[in-house]
């Protein structure tokens, strides 16, 4: 994949994304990003803020908080959430952030990054509380997913390799690091979700061409009918043989003229043809909506109402043969998808996301970011659809991917 040489990182992909929805942006935005060159930073192999975190049951979320460290200076912590108990993985002396949580009776374990010195940011894997940096800092790094499995920790995420002098552009590859040796994913641009099944290793991702795939044990295979160039897959799951991942892409059918977007009297989005009428407000660009794709093929990629747009789809969990996925849709409402119904967790007049979901029994969790009673942005986890406010933050950016704000990246639960 090219990374242009003066936009930011291909894996805030996803976040701007659901940034350009939550602002009503044009889809168009969210083009090819890039990192920007920098010194390498000062390696250091493991950090810690003094915080001891262990497994167990209960449930866990992580993502970041932002807090200000001095007067006027804001700091995005990374931050793991135990039953609601927050536990700041970072210092705040750079910015950091969780991406994903895995727990067992033991060790909870966090992948994510943390910039350096330099401003590059580093892949990270947090166990216990206590950090170990996967890459030495020269180049761009994220850890996007962790997954443990027999003893062995998996960590899936991109690193950016080489520049192109000629091209004028950073070139990313897709990490997989076991036990925190890292290897290549051929052919890849970067992984943004690891699952093991059955002794199977299964990533997902995109191409340097930006195609949706996924590798099973280290061999890729497209993901068909997606039409979702340039938006990277969002996470997999595998459930009784059957292998599942989530997404953007475009609808079936034509995407001429004649589709537009249309917001109604209470905010909702619909996906029309032809004239409108009643002073709706109208968008003439075109609109990606939530997929999934099962063993590889989503014929008809619409997850839930075929005539609401511009949704995603950040996860998926598969329990008791439901399928359950979390995402939202462009007016900034956070959305649980159970067998494709989809229910609204929040109010349109409360913008929210939504991340990450788990099935635990009957219970059903979905993290992200929701807004508290002050109107700040906030990390939120939903249990039954009833919303939590887990994180604080001492900004109220609507903006995920800005410094400002709070949100849950992930949850997971141990019984």
């Amino acid at each position: 994949m090219k990374i242009p040489k003066d936009h930011k990182n291909q894996i805030m992909k996803k976040l701007k994304l659901l940034s350009a929805i939550f602002l009503l942006a044009v889809i168009a935005s969210c083009s090819k990003n890039s990192v920007k060159p920098n010194t390498p930073g000062k390696k250091d192999s493991t950090t810690t803020t003094g915080v001891t975190v262990n497994g167990g049951p209960g449930v866990y979320a992580v993502g970041h908080d932002a807090s200000k460290v001095n007067p006027g200076n804001l700091s995005r912590f990374a931050t793991l959430w135990k039953n609601g108990k927050a536990y700041r993985l970072s210092d705040g002396n750079f910015n950091a952030t969780g991406n994903s949580v895995y727990a067992d009776d033991k060790d909870v374990y966090v992948a994510g990054f943390e910039t350096n010195s330099a401003g590059i940011k580093v892949a990270k894997l947090w166990v216990n509380g206590v950090g170990t940096n996967l890459t030495d800092g020269k180049y761009e790094a994220v850890a996007s997913s962790v997954f443990v499995y027999n003893g062995k920790v998996y960590v899936a995420g991109y690193e950016v390799s080489d520049y192109d002098a000629s091209g004028g552009f950073y070139k990313s590859v897709a990490r997989l690091w076991i036990n925190k040796v890292a290897s290549t994913l051929n052919g890849g641009a970067l992984a943004s979700s690891v699952y093991i099944y059955k002794n199977d290793v299964y990533v997902t991702g995109s191409t340097y061409e930006a195609n949706a795939v996924i590798w099973k044990n280290g061999v890729l295979t497209a993901l068909n009918g997606s039409g979702a160039q340039d938006y990277p897959p969002t996470s997999i799951f595998v459930a009784q043989d059957h292998v599942y991942v989530t997404g953007q892409g475009y609808p079936t059918g034509s995407l001429d003229a004649k589709w537009f977007l249309k917001l109604d009297s209470v905010g909702k989005a619909y996906l029309k043809t032809g004239n409108f009428i009643n002073g709706s407000y109208v968008y003439g660009f075109p609109y990606h909506i939530a997929v999934v794709w099962k063993d590889g093929k989503a014929d008809n990629p619409v997850i839930g109402d075929n005539y609401q747009a511009l949704t995603y789809a950040s996860a998926v969990f598969v329990s008791g043969g439901d399928v359950y996925i979390a995402g939202g849709n462009q007016i900034g409402v956070a959305t649980l998808w159970k067998n494709g119904v989809n229910t609204d967790l929040t109010a349109y007049t409360s913008p929210s996301l939504a991340y990450s979901v788990y099935v635990n029994g009957s219970d059903v969790y979905v993290s992200g970011m929701g807004t508290n009673a002050n109107g700040k942005r906030v990390a939120t986890i939903w249990k039954n659809g009833v919303a939590t406010n887990i994180g604080s933050s001492d900004n109220d950016a609507s903006t995920p991917g800005q410094i400002g704000g709070g949100v849950a990246n992930s949850v997971f639960v141990v019984q």
